[in-house]
């Protein structure tokens, strides 16, 4: 496995759902989640983040382990790789809870 893709990806990921819900629509998502500043600050996000990344870097891992299982050797094998993964396993979980 390359540990630094692994690594590289999980950040990715990290600053790509900071800025969705952050700038993006961190507004809307906290009216909808029924939070405020106040009480994001009082509950100590720093533990959910850090769970976050770890949870980026176990995603990034068990991906990369599927990519190699797969055999995929170009880059486009190894996003239809991903895509079939997030089909399978994340798009159907996803669907329940619509």
């Amino acid at each position: 496995m390359n540990w630094v893709a692994i690594v590289i990806a999980a950040i990715a990921q990290f600053i790509i759902g900071w800025v969705w819900y952050g700038p993006l629509f961190g507004k809307t998502w906290m009216s909808m989640m029924g939070m405020s500043q106040q009480s994001m600050s009082r509950e100590g996000m720093g533990k959910t983040m850090t769970l976050t990344f770890i949870g980026s870097l176990v995603t990034a891992a068990v991906l990369s382990m599927l990519v190699g299982w797969m055999g995929a050797k170009t880059l486009g094998a190894g996003i239809a790789a991903g895509f079939w993964a997030w089909l399978g396993f994340v798009a159907t979980v996803t669907l329940g809870g619509v």
